[in-house]
């Protein structure tokens, strides 16, 4: 308890780790606090991300399962396919990503404390000064800034008002690892869209190799939405028997979590505390997407992190916040607007109506609304179309 750690980082997820990574390469006395003994555990996310993301945050090609040029949307009445001229993503190893992040922050001079579940911030005199372990038999951590990349749970930012214990219904999701999966088509995402396959939400099928794939479903606001009172993991299996091709298909991990979908909080940074990743809802509403967000949430919260401790001014951190609402903006308001729209407020028929009018969209504006958020391309597509008719067609 004597040592006073730079910076304490709860959490190796990608926004922690990242966030560790560059605060110790930057020569800064770093502390990475991870619950789970193993580190790349949990191994839950559909991990799919641009082609652009290894060069952005200098990854090997060992955190890659595979590449995708191919994107196809199913409803329950009809499939949707887009397909590249080259690679333009990836479906990531995402214990790996996690591994390998965490080992260059560990090679940089971090100390890394695995197997260490924090219960909430160490206070003196109202201002929070470290992390307290659950495990009593453990001295807590001291640190002059605390980042808390712990997940939904936000164990330091929900104890000291930065955000809600509970932000809203939570997103579940679970997926399994399946081998020998015969894909009608190589290299592709695929998503199923429609109550016929899930209700509220949506089913992936992620290529992780020549036969093998990530296979799940995510439901919205899923204590509200699941279907009879069903087990996450029976309406996984109904999916999966819903696909013939399938068949024959083995089990393999079964990984599943929790997640909140409100595209962020009000504020991500309290005196000495920031929050990155999970803890602050950095996952774009759209289709959930997170890996990416919070890896550039740790890089902002880094740099800023380094401008604070150089001139000793915590105000400094404030930027953080005001960089990320900036990065986020009106295209994560919109983004959660459409996913109401989507997975809420359209039936069946009405979510096929929505692809019909899509079909003609280059597979760059596929992309472009995908991971861009460049919406004024889908509404450019539909000037054509009179407010009226498009009214008539999402009537049920």
């Amino acid at each position: 308890m004597d040592e006073v750690f730079d910076v304490i980082v709860v959490g190796a997820g990608p926004g922690g780790a990242q966030c560790a990574r560059e605060l110790s390469k930057k020569g800064w006395r770093v502390a990475l606090i991870e619950k789970n003994k193993e580190i790349g555990e949990p191994n839950f996310s559909t991990a799919g991300t641009t082609d652009y993301l290894l060069k952005e945050f200098n990854l090997p090609q060992s955190v890659v399962g595979t590449s995708w040029d191919k994107v196809s949307i199913i409803s329950s009445f009809n499939e949707y396919n887009w397909k590249f001229d080259k690679v333009r993503g990836y479906v990531l190893k995402f214990d790996e990503l996690k591994k390998f992040l965490t080992k260059e922050a560990l090679d940089n001079g971090c100390q890394v404390y695995s197997g260490s579940a924090v219960k909430g911030p160490l206070l003196e005199n109202g201002k929070v000064v470290g992390v307290e372990f659950e495990d009593s038999a453990k001295d807590g951590l001291r640190g002059k800034i605390i980042v808390d990349a712990s997940g939904a749970l936000a164990v330091i930012a929900s104890k000291i008002g930065l955000r809600k214990q509970v932000l809203a219904y939570p997103a579940e999701g679970l997926e399994y690892i399946m081998n020998n999966v015969n894909f009608p088509l190589k290299n592709t995402l695929y998503t199923y869209l429609g109550r016929k396959y899930v209700p509220h939400g949506y089913g992936w099928i992620f290529p992780m190799g020549e036969h093998t794939a990530k296979v799940g479903i995510a439901i919205y606001e899923a204590e509200k939405y699941k279907k009879d009172n069903k087990s996450m993991l029976d309406m996984l299996k109904e999916f999966i028997e819903k696909l013939p091709w399938l068949k024959g298909a083995t089990y393999d991990e079964l990984h599943g979590g929790s997640i909140y979908v409100t595209g962020g909080i009000k504020n991500y940074v309290h005196d000495n505390v920031l929050a990155v990743g999970d803890a602050g809802a950095q996952i774009n509403p759209l289709a959930g997407e997170g890996i990416r967000h919070a890896m550039r949430a740790g890089n902002m919260a880094a740099e800023n992190i380094d401008k604070a401790l150089k001139d000793n001014d915590l105000s400094k951190l404030k930027s953080y916040e005001k960089e990320w609402k900036k990065y986020t903006g009106i295209k994560w308001k919109l983004s959660e607007i459409i996913e109401q729209l989507i997975y809420h407020r359209l039936n069946d028929k009405q979510q096929d109506r929505f692809l019909y009018y899509c079909r003609n969209f280059s597979s760059q504006d596929v992309f472009d609304i995908m991971f861009e958020y460049k919406f004024r391309i889908f509404f450019k597509a539909l000037k054509p179309i009179s407010p009226l008719s498009l009214i008539r067609s999402f009537k049920t």
